[in-house]
């Protein structure tokens, strides 16, 4: 292997002062905007959690609004029913049919 002149020495030494502050001003640069786009994401998912929270909130009051009304629905029929008649009443409402 032949030593390098001092010249040639000299030489990479200019390219490096030169190009390593330009692919770091790059490598910020695209660090810059992968933040940019990770806050955005981040802002993003927090909105969807919040939507997703308010969905569930919802979906917890229909359902204790159908179970009221089931319930309801349950008592008041229930003096006009004898007991064969009520699981008949039942089991058919079950599959979807009312007779």
């Amino acid at each position: 292997m032949s030593p390098l002149s001092v010249a040639s020495v000299a030489l990479l030494l200019h390219l490096v002062s030169f190009a390593l502050p330009i692919y770091l001003k790059g490598a910020l640069q695209v660090r810059e905007q992968i933040e940019k786009k990770l806050d955005d994401k981040e802002e993003e998912l927090e909105g969807m959690e919040a939507y997703q929270q308010a969905l569930v909130v919802q979906e917890r009051k229909t359902n204790d609004e159908l179970q009221n009304a089931r319930k309801e629905l349950i008592r008041t029929c229930m003096p006009f029913l004898t007991y064969n008649c009520k699981s008949a009443w039942i089991r058919e409402y079950q599959v979807g049919r009312l007779k």
